[in-house]
């Protein structure tokens, strides 16, 4: 359990670092493109902390604050996961617009300056 607990985690990050990626080169291309535009906020990020199997601190004995926590955690993770499918549309259309960007660029660029 603690150890799909902890892939889940690593592919919610992988996700995430790839979504940030994608959108912080997105932002500076855009920067460059129109200087007058502030750095706008990401859609669809929020809390950076990803860690899957992360528990809330502090150890109760009691089954019913245990069951909370559970709950709690559910919760938690079940929103991370719907943030992760958000996040995987972003890297998605990202991967469409830059297909598209290099289907457009001529063969002879595609393969880099000749010496």
């Amino acid at each position: 359990s603690s150890n799909k607990a902890l892939e889940l985690g690593q592919i919610l990050m992988a996700v995430e670092n790839l979504v940030q990626r994608c959108l912080s080169k997105k932002r500076k291309r855009h920067a460059r493109k129109v200087n007058t535009e502030g750095g706008g906020g990401s859609s669809g990020t929020g809390n950076t902390n990803s860690a899957a199997g992360q528990n809330a601190s502090g150890a109760s004995s009691s089954s019913s604050s245990s069951s909370k926590r559970n709950a709690a955690d559910k919760v938690d993770l079940a929103k991370k996961c719907e943030k992760a499918s958000r996040d995987l549309d972003i890297i998605q259309q990202y991967i469409g617009d830059y297909e598209e960007i290099f289907n457009q660029c001529p063969k002879e660029s595609r393969n880099g300056p000749r010496s």
